[in-house]
């Protein structure tokens, strides 16, 4: 069974243009902490393993070495929200005239994508 760490660094090297700084940029995880992930010395928390399988559109269950398909659910590919929030989401930019409650409620889901 593969580990987190060597399934990180498979796709680090599938991925020649991303960079470790690019990650935690992304995942807005600190550069220590990839650090170690990405050296084998530490495997991350829930939160930001989700994050790092996010960031890969990968499994969670995957990156960490489990015999489970590599990609992730589709249902599942809009930042790990269930697709019952990207279509209350894609209804709420469909209305042309958002009030300030609309508005908030948007913001507050599309928060829910990082």
């Amino acid at each position: 069974m593969a580990t987190f760490y060597e399934r990180l660094i498979f796709l680090l090297n599938n991925n020649p243009q991303i960079k470790q700084r690019d990650v935690a940029n992304s995942t807005k995880i600190s550069k220590q902490n990839m650090c170690r992930y990405f050296s084998g010395q530490r495997i991350p928390g829930p939160e930001n393993l989700i994050k790092i399988a996010n960031f890969f559109s990968v499994s969670p269950n995957w990156l960490l070495g489990e015999d489970v398909p590599m990609e992730i659910n589709p249902t599942l590919a809009y930042g790990g929200t269930n697709p019952s929030k990207k279509d209350e989401l894609i209804s709420l930019i469909d209305e042309t005239n958002l009030d300030d409650d609309k508005l908030d409620q948007l913001i507050s889901i599309i928060k829910t994508f990082s």
